[in-house]
């Protein structure tokens, strides 16, 4: 899963600020005045003594401005000659120019002097955009200290758009809590305005969906996308109200946005793009959630209504929504139609998003370790870690990296290799994922490796921590994750000769797979098989053998299937 990058280009703008006499000037000044008018007064000449108060007056304060241009101007050079560089997008030079107008503010004015506030704000910016989220958040930090908490109305807006990008690179990084503090700072500052531009609460919504969705609390994160998702719909319901006012006003109910079918003619390719960025993230969080229905529907409602266009933001909507479907589609175990739509996404791809393309590269990994294509999986996995070279705070997706070669290499019965891979996939997804539900996978992956090496403390832990995820998330106990967990504790039990519970796990993790992609199917063979043995380990013949037969069926129809997908 991946989340659509946040446009830059609409949310910079210089703000000029004229300066203030710092307070310092302004104290022996007023005492010197009060000083003379109270001599002058004491001497009975009131006039004089105005009248040297008034000339001190026009001397210290040309004094005091001459003094603070002349200190202060160097700082205004550099900040225009920064805003000239942004506005070439020469952004490095820019940074330097900004962070030489602070440390000369700095020096003399307090953190909340609007001096001191603009370069800082400046500073944020270009950090941001360079790639310096680190630098940003903390410019952005030392912003919102020197302000007190009291943004100016012009600034709000900028100020949200600088929260929103920090805040999904905390989501990224797993510090979650400062990721949904960002972005509830960052609605508190726009209000209820539903505009059309980038910072508003609308599209702020949706960010916290994201948050939420990435911390695993899923609930929270559907109410959320939903939220976004109602907000985009009527939104948008007014602009077809307006653009054809002869028919409109009764038609908002048979609204293409409320509807699975494509427009015509689109009144707003903004509006389109909004819903289907709530879309997507309410099909992921669905899919997370085990509602396999619910997710297809809105990864097709997004699907239609990123299609027909060629901007860049369509194109990866279109290619996530594809995605999206196959990954339900691989759910309910029908790895054809999964192949043909991850291969559909990779098409529709644009070349410069790669956290899509590597996040597609380990979607295929999988499916290909599922069907038993080695040599593919092997490629695939390859391409990844090398793409994922370069990307070195994607820890997300490095986990998903490590978990499919320690999947595979299990498979392999190399323990050795898929141990290393599983335990540098359990430290990424605890950093990145905390409780979400797709942790629990990676224990339990990691969980069969430690049976498979003997190490049956520490595959109890593995599993007995997914279990716990899983069931502290309120996903029911029918999320197809359970089987997972249900199969390592299982194997678990066998590896101890237990085999009343070992029985009963194979039974949970059975009756979960087929509820969820049928009596026939082959990800059932791994199962039908611990239970086969299981059967023949306490003298039960009959039973081995009818699941021997069923096991016999359904690999018959793998090579079906592999033949056809040849």
């Amino acid at each position: 899963m991946s989340s659509l990058p946040a446009r830059v280009e609409t949310g910079w703008k210089p703000v000029h600020v004229r300066g203030r006499p710092p307070a310092l000037y302004r104290i022996p000044i007023t005492l010197s005045l009060l000083g003379l008018f109270m001599i002058a007064i004491q001497a009975g000449q009131p006039l004089v003594g105005f009248a040297s108060m008034m000339a001190v007056l026009a001397t210290a304060t040309a004094l005091s401005l001459r003094t603070m241009s002349r200190r202060y101007a160097p700082a205004a050079i550099l900040r225009d000659q920064g805003d000239a560089k942004m506005a070439n997008g020469r952004h490095l030079e820019a940074r330097a120019f900004y962070e030489r107008a602070l440390a000369i503010v700095q020096r003399e004015l307090p953190p909340s002097s609007p001096e001191v506030l603009l370069c800082t704000y400046n500073l944020a910016v270009v950090s941001s955009i360079i790639g310096d989220h680190e630098r940003a958040a903390n410019c952005l930090d030392v912003l919102l200290q020197g302000l007190g908490g009291r943004v100016p109305g012009p600034w709000s807006g900028r100020i949200a758009w600088l929260l929103r990008r920090v805040s999904r690179h905390h989501s990224l990084h797993g510090r979650h809590p400062l990721a949904i503090e960002a972005c509830e700072t960052a609605i508190g500052l726009v209000g209820d305005a539903p505009g059309a531009d980038d910072c508003t609460v609308r599209s702020l919504v949706n960010d916290l969906g994201w948050a939420h969705h990435r911390a695993g609390d899923l609930s929270a994160a559907r109410e959320h996308f939903a939220e976004a998702l109602s907000i985009h719909e009527q939104y948008r319901d007014i602009a077809i109200a307006l653009a054809t006012p002869q028919r409109g006003r009764h038609d908002v109910e048979r609204s293409p946005y409320r509807a699975p079918s494509p427009t015509a003619a689109s009144t707003s390719g903004g509006l389109d793009r909004a819903v289907a960025h709530s879309l997507v993230g309410l099909g992921w969080t669905a899919l997370e959630q085990g509602r396999l229905a619910e997710s297809d529907a809105a990864f097709g409602r997004a699907l239609l209504m990123s299609n027909g266009s060629s901007r860049a933001e369509d194109v990866s909507l279109r290619s996530e929504s594809l995605r999206g479907r196959a990954a339900v589609a691989f759910e309910r175990g029908a790895y054809l139609d999964a192949e043909r739509g991850y291969r559909r996404a990779a098409e529709a791809l644009r070349p410069d998003a790669q956290r899509q393309a590597i996040a597609l590269l380990l979607d295929r990994a999988w499916l290909a370790c599922a069907r038993g294509e080695d040599p593919r999986a092997e490629g695939l996995l390859v391409e990844a870690e090398r793409r994922l070279q370069s990307k070195a705070s994607l820890a997300s997706l490095r986990g998903a990296l490590h978990v499919t070669w320690a999947e595979l290499k299990r498979r392999q019965c190399d323990f050795k290799a898929a141990h290393r891979h599983a335990q540098r996939a359990v430290l990424l997804t605890t950093e990145a994922l905390a409780e979400h539900p797709r942790r629990a996978s990676v224990l339990a992956v990691a969980a069969r490796i430690h049976t498979a090496r003997s190490e049956h403390a520490a595959a109890e832990r593995c599993a007995r921590a997914a279990l716990q995820i899983l069931r502290t998330r309120g996903l029911g106990e029918f999320h197809p994750r359970f089987s997972e967990v249900y199969l390592a504790l299982a194997e678990l039990q066998v590896a101890r000769g237990h085999w009343g519970a070992a029985e009963r796990e194979f039974e949970l993790a059975l009756s979960e797979r087929e509820a969820r992609v049928g009596p026939e199917h082959p990800a059932l063979d791994e199962v039908l098989e611990g239970l086969a043995g299981v059967y023949e380990a306490t003298q039960r013949t009959r039973e081995a053998a009818g699941v021997y037969a069923r096991l016999d069926a359904i690999r018959g129809v793998t090579r079906d299937e592999t033949s056809v997908s040849a």
